[in-house]
């Protein structure tokens, strides 16, 4: 599990000590697209951007961004309790050909670093 953003892969840093939302999609795309090939065979194909990618990049945006209303309406897509949102989540991973639990296992390794620095994000304030 990751602890710090230093322990993450290059392509998920960002610079300022904020995410990419870009780079986790990209991650969960990876991890889809390459499953558990040697780093020898790993060959991506370059990606399209998509409706489901944009719908993911904007709420990985506004789940990490400091308002609050962006920030639980996001929570509500990217970690759904209700039945509703969680068709909702189906739906967009339909639209990015991406499988639900590599980017489920991607934004679970992920919330509790976001949630870190959006603690840090409001002490400075």
């Amino acid at each position: 599990m990751l602890e710090t953003m230093e322990d993450a892969p290059v392509f998920i840093r960002r610079s300022q000590s904020r995410w990419d939302a870009r780079a986790v999609v990209a991650a969960a795309a990876e991890e889809a697209e390459l499953g558990d090939k040697a780093p020898a065979e790993r060959k991506i194909p370059a990606r399209r951007a998509n409706l489901g990618d944009s719908i993911l990049l904007s709420a990985v945006e506004d789940y990490m961004g400091d308002n609050e209303r962006n920030h639980l309406s996001a929570a509500k897509l990217l970690y759904p309790t209700d039945p509703y949102y969680v068709e909702h989540l189906r739906w967009v991973c339909g639209l990015t050909s991406l499988p639900m639990h590599h980017l489920r296992a991607t934004l679970d390794r992920l919330r509790p670093i976001w949630n870190a620095e959006r603690r840090n994000l409001g002490k400075k304030r």
